[in-house]
């Protein structure tokens, strides 16, 4: 075969695996060979709500709207927000906790030691406020590697990013759920402007779901035969 032949194809594979690297790494949708889950199960009519970037200003009022709804929900917390609002842990008693590191600072291409310190302050912190470790990961970007999954589960965490993101009326809408799916994550944001519009879009999301049979779960239970 030619040569230039050979090498045109061998930059081709290479760039297809480069570009599979990339997916894996920068995907939400990707699980890394299985290291990272995105849904549950698809088999039963349950998804699961979760809010990121927790807690803020506006924890205690969702916490509060969340029961009201007799809805369960998972929060993921940031160990500089800890730090700033100390108030709202109390609230988050009642619901499962995940981490997402001391800040939204990317966790991939760093060296293990430098994982533990990241992570490690942030579950210490949370198992000494609420007296129980946090079991998930949400990387921050929904950006993971190899050894935060590696780091993350030698932390007892299982690496999870939502499905599908819940920011507008629109994707809460009618319309907007016909995207969701049995065994879905769900993701809010725990941090938005507006208090009183991330109670609506909460409650709009709840009654929509429901009206759709499906129930809400939270996720251990959503996940419980996924790990």
């Amino acid at each position: 075969m030619d040569p230039r032949l050979l090498g045109i194809a061998a930059a081709g594979v290479g760039a297809g695996v480069a570009g599979g690297l990339l997916y894996q790494v920068f995907s939400m949708r990707a699980t890394l060979g299985g290291r990272v889950i995105t849904h549950g199960p698809r088999n039963r009519p349950a998804v699961a709500l979760v809010f990121d970037r927790s807690p803020s200003r506006h924890t205690e009022a969702l916490c509060t709207r969340l029961h009201e709804l007799a809805a369960p929900a998972a929060f993921f917390l940031e160990g500089r927000r800890i730090l700033a609002h100390p108030a709202a842990m109390k609230a988050l008693r009642g619901f499962e906790i995940g981490v997402q590191g001391a800040s939204q600072a990317p966790l991939i291409f760093r060296r293990r030691r430098t994982l533990r310190r990241l992570l490690g302050p942030v579950v210490h912190r949370v198992a000494e406020t609420l007296r129980r470790p946090p079991r998930f990961l949400m990387p921050p970007r929904g950006w993971k590697d190899w050894r935060l999954c590696e780091e993350a589960r030698g932390m007892g965490l299982v690496v999870l990013n939502p499905s599908l993101r819940v920011t507008t009326p629109a994707d809460a809408s009618a319309r907007g759920l016909r995207r969701v799916r049995p065994g879905d994550i769900l993701a809010l944001a725990g941090d938005g402007a507006d208090g009183t519009r991330m109670e609506h879009l909460l409650e709009t999301l709840v009654t929509g779901l429901r009206h759709r049979g499906l129930e809400i779960w939270g996720l251990n239970a959503l996940l419980a035969r996924d790990y």
